[in-house]
């Protein structure tokens, strides 16, 4: 996944309520820059949501307001990400015409935004091999296939989890995963507690069985504290895992609405919780997309992260709601 690229600005349109200020648009995103800025086509450095920003002078205007590139709203309309000139990196000029693209985020030191852990984790190693960190693609950087039927689920504010069964170097091996590491079944935290509490390895082991195949149970532990900020309305709940995704390690791709392993159904199957789905089969459209990402605040009533839009084939992506990762 992408944080920091060379990008084209593709349109440039003067600010309406501001006089000073103009809107960009780079990739899918929409930047407020100075009006006399830059020009359309300019290549330029584009630091994308969810970046954390180093201790560097460049950054130190932008970390006034927050360490992590996030959505915020100036004189009524949206910012996302931040774009700079080439030439605030004499590294990046050195290298002359850097192909559009280009991910540039260890030139400059930026890292991807990991959100605090609420407690230590004994690591067994690295993800075991074919099962990738979850990460969906944010809307704004794909070419969207508007006019296709998908499925609209709630991303639940919490920390991602995988149990897999897969084929190891000694038949089949299992484990749990944080988003980026190995876990030790030993030790106590949020994730083995949740793996114990609703046997979710022998659920994976026994769809392996079933099915042939080396699967990933991916899911999402919220409640007791995680991501306690003002916003988040799951994580006063009590201590829970929600199924989001059922990850065939064998293809490498989750499995879509079609299938008879779609999460909703393996969640039916053996009777453990999944992530709401609010809408289904619908057709995605721009509205679609603007409805959950700037115009609704609230879902039942309640604040929330974003959405996943759910499409045949196992194919997916996010639509973070800019309300509440501007409050974040």
């Amino acid at each position: 996944m992408k944080i920091a690229t060379i990008e084209n600005i593709h349109s440039i349109q003067k600010h309406p309520n501001a006089d000073s200020l103009a809107l960009a648009k780079v990739l899918g995103y929409q930047v407020i820059i100075g009006l006399d800025n830059f020009k359309e086509g300019d290549k330029v450095v584009f630091i994308q949501p969810d970046t954390l920003l180093p201790e560097e002078p460049w950054a130190e205007m932008f970390r006034k307001r927050s360490s992590r590139v996030k959505a915020c709203k100036l004189r009524g309309e949206w910012s996302l990400g931040i774009v700079m000139p080439i030439s605030t990196w004499p590294t990046l000029v050195a290298y002359g015409d850097i192909v559009s693209g280009t991910e540039i985020s260890e030139i400059i030191g930026v890292t991807k935004w990991e959100p605090p852990m609420p407690q230590d984790l004994s690591a067994a190693g690295f993800l075991p091999r074919g099962i990738p960190k979850t990460d969906e693609e944010r809307w704004q950087n794909l070419e969207l296939p508007y006019g296709s039927i998908v499925d609209v689920s709630l991303k639940i504010d919490g920390k991602s989890m995988t149990v897999y069964s897969i084929r190891g170097d000694d038949g089949w091996k299992t484990g749990v995963t944080s988003r980026s590491m190995d876990l030790k079944l030993d030790c106590s935290n949020h994730y083995t507690r949740m793996e114990k509490a609703h046997d979710l390895i022998s659920i994976a082991e026994d769809l392996s069985k079933r099915f042939g195949i080396a699967i990933a149970l991916r899911g999402e532990v919220y409640g007791h504290g995680i991501q306690a900020h003002g916003k988040n309305p799951h994580s006063q709940e009590n201590l829970n895992f929600a199924l989001y995704n059922v990850f065939s390690a064998d293809s490498g791709k989750n499995f879509g609405p079609e299938s008879e392993l779609y999460f909703e159904r393996v969640a039916k199957m053996y009777n453990i919780s999944h992530v709401p789905i609010l809408e289904r089969s619908v057709v995605l459209t721009p509205e679609l997309v603007r409805k959950y990402s700037e115009e609704l605040k609230t879902v039942n009533n309640k604040p929330f992260e974003g959405v996943v839009i759910k499409q045949q084939g196992g194919e997916s992506f996010k639509i973070i709601n800019l309300h509440y990762d501007e409050k974040k």
